[in-house]
């Protein structure tokens, strides 16, 4: 069984690399709250935030006090970065990886936070979604 207070998965390829853990908050509010990281090759951060949407989860606003009045202003943003779902928060984050001497792929980066019996679905059903194969 893996040591749930460490989460480091740096000695891994990087492919579906997965940590759990559960973060205590020193205040005891934040006792039950897990958290999954997976990491995803070959699709795209936008792609990963429509696969959460489609799971029940809203594209976060970073800027609470934003007063654009322009509707394209948001459409010229960068992809979001955090989708939030009942009971559930995803912080994603994409680079580009070399993959051999002259393939690079963008590999995305998910932190769900959330209740246990609440993120082990959802991250596996993402996974289904995510999962590309060859034909």
């Amino acid at each position: 069984m893996p040591d749930e207070s460490s989460a480091d998965d740096s000695g891994t390829a990087g492919v579906d690399a997965e940590a759990d853990r559960v973060d205590a908050d020193p205040d005891g509010a934040d006792a039950d709250v897990a958290r999954r990281e997976k990491s995803f090759r070959g699709i795209s951060q936008r792609l990963a935030v429509h696969y959460l949407t489609n799971l029940g989860g809203e594209e976060a606003n970073d800027e609470t006090g934003a007063d654009d009045e322009a509707p394209e202003a948001e459409a010229d943003d960068e992809t979001a970065d955090e989708v939030v779902g009942d009971g559930w928060r995803a912080t994603l984050s994409s680079e580009t990886v070399g993959v051999g001497p002259s393939l690079d792929l963008t590999e995305v980066t998910i932190a769900f936070e959330g209740d246990a019996e609440t993120l082990d679905p959802l991250v596996e059903r993402f996974s289904q979604k995510a999962m590309r194969a060859g034909g």
